[in-house]
């Protein structure tokens, strides 16, 4: 658990920033999104597996509400059609 906050940290302190909240307001494309974090959080396109893993972990953990949160976030981050995760976050 301590080892995937650490890792998460990063990508959800992101998700409490109001600027970010912003732009999904005004964003829909989850590619301009992550270009956004890229560009001024500094996240990385590996970081998202790690969210994914995390959602993952607190679903098996009962907290279902987080568990949704990540895989929102995730869902809408990873636009990409070869990542293994991303019908299993449906």
């Amino acid at each position: 658990l301590k080892y995937l906050q650490a890792q998460t940290e990063p990508i959800v302190k992101c998700f409490e920033d109001p600027e970010f909240n912003n732009q999904i307001q005004t964003t829909r494309d989850g590619r301009s999104l992550f270009e956004y974090l890229e560009k001024n959080h500094g996240i990385k396109p590996e970081m998202l597996d790690t969210l994914y893993k995390y959602a993952k972990f607190q679903y098996e953990c009962g907290n279902y509400s987080g568990a949704a949160e990540y895989l929102y976030f995730y869902r809408v981050l990873a636009t990409g059609n070869d990542d293994r995760n991303t019908l299993n976050a449906l």
